[in-house]
């Protein structure tokens, strides 16, 4: 089982640079990417997404890159002016439609062109890739370490809640006998009181709607699926891959059947139990959201 959050740290050196791969990793639906590459590293982007493919699913990852050129002796950055300008140009036309200029320098070189840098400019881009796709693997195989420790503390936690709901689960299926066997009792003693005075009334017939009735409330079929959907939990535990979805439908179906419990039964044990089933539930369903 792996975790969704993370980090891992690479770094790869040759006699031409040495590169610094930062990925931190948190929970996403999806996989999701968001880069901060130096001015000319553009290329690095499809490099990043195609390692990171191979080996995660899932996650929102912030990919940082810190390249260091050893044969750049003097490194140069230009303020391209004519670009400049017309960003500056651009913002007073926006502020002459009433909008708020606050366009400042830091602001300004944020957008792209506006300056220029010779790093990189001297070393071949084939050297460079390999550089940083080393690093990559090597950030990769640290976060993946890390997604798989808190993986483990995850299962451990998971399982210790489902063994609470498993208690909870035996419990009421130890009292439901009881509670049918009462709430017929009730019923029975309630609709002979209100036909006392009818003599067509046939008793095997009242028995058999009154049976009808209580099987209604029967909840020995929604005891037996949480206890499936339990064993069901452990064994995708032991598979490989993205289990994240397969578990976040299984809580679904486990408080499906809590509530339906809660539903059929008005005894004030078995809701107290139900209760506490809901909050094991939802601790498990906030675990889950961080599985890949």
């Amino acid at each position: 089982m792996l975790s969704m959050t993370g980090y891992g740290k690479g770094i790869a050196e040759a006699d031409y640079g040495k590169c610094t791969v930062e990925i931190r990793a948190v929970n996403h639906r999806f996989l999701d990417f968001a880069f901060r590459l130096p001015r000319g590293f553009q290329f690095a982007e499809d490099l990043f997404r195609r390692e990171i493919s191979l080996v995660l699913k899932r996650g929102r990852l912030d990919v940082s890159l810190v390249y260091e050129n050893s044969q750049l002796l003097d490194p140069e950055i230009k303020l391209n002016e004519p670009i400049a300008k017309l960003y500056i140009e651009i913002g007073k036309n926006l502020e002459s439609l009433g909008l708020k200029n606050n366009l400042g320098v830091a602001e300004l070189l944020k957008f792209p062109d506006v300056v220029s840098t010779n790093i990189g400019d001297s070393i071949d881009e084939k050297k460079q890739a390999q550089l940083i796709k080393e690093a990559s693997q090597a950030a990769l195989k640290e976060l993946i370490k890390m997604r798989s420790e808190e993986g483990s503390r995850i299962e451990e936690d998971m399982r210790a809640k489902l063994h609470d709901i498993s208690i909870s689960i035996n419990k009421i299926s130890e009292i439901a006998p009881f509670v049918e066997l009462e709430y017929r009792q009730k019923l029975f003693k309630r609709v002979t009181d209100m036909t006392s005075k009818l003599e067509l009334i046939n008793p095997a017939r009242l028995e058999e709607e009154l049976a009808y009735i209580i099987d209604k409330c029967n909840i020995d079929e929604e005891i037996t699926r949480i206890n499936g959907h339990i064993k069901h939990f452990h064994d995708i535990f032991l598979e490989c891959g993205q289990i994240g979805k397969k578990l976040d439908f299984l809580t679904q179906e486990l408080n499906r059947e809590v509530n339906t419990i809660a539903s059929k039964t008005n005894n004030a044990t078995i809701t107290k139990l139900t209760l506490h089933l809901k909050n094991y539930i939802e601790m498990l369903r906030e675990q889950i959201q961080n599985i890949e």
